[in-house]
């Protein structure tokens, strides 16, 4: 169920109101999650507000394309949203590695909000 506890790619959207804000997962064997959060680290829910679905397009030695799709449903994503791309990446070595475009410290916290510097108009 926790993808995250295992190589994925992420993506965190916030609507530029409010506190809440959605964390995706998805995994390279297609499985994927969307949770909701209505406050900063707030309880864990599963979101039926997003439908998604992902797959893997290519794969070579040094790459993974994976390709994701997010249908939003009409009430949720009006006017601005800011976003965060991420990638948890364990290795057989047992190293974790934590990337996104933007950390707010030393310890990645992909749920810190200041750290969404993409932003769409809808």
């Amino acid at each position: 169920m926790y993808l995250w506890l295992d190589t994925c790619f992420e993506l965190f959207i916030k609507p530029d109101t409010g506190g809440r804000y959605y964390e995706f997962n998805f995994a390279s064997n297609g499985d994927w999650n969307v949770f909701r959060f209505d406050e900063y680290r707030g309880p864990l829910a599963e979101s039926d507000d997003f439908t998604a679905c992902s797959r893997i397009i290519g794969i070579t030695r040094e790459h993974l394309h994976l390709r994701a799709e997010i249908s939003p449903a009409d009430h949720v994503l009006r006017g601005k949203i800011n976003f965060l791309p991420a990638v948890v990446l364990k290795l057989k070595t047992g190293e974790e590695f934590f990337l996104a475009s933007h950390h707010s410290s030393p310890e990645p916290d992909f749920h810190d909000h200041t750290t969404y510097k993409n932003g769409l108009e809808f």
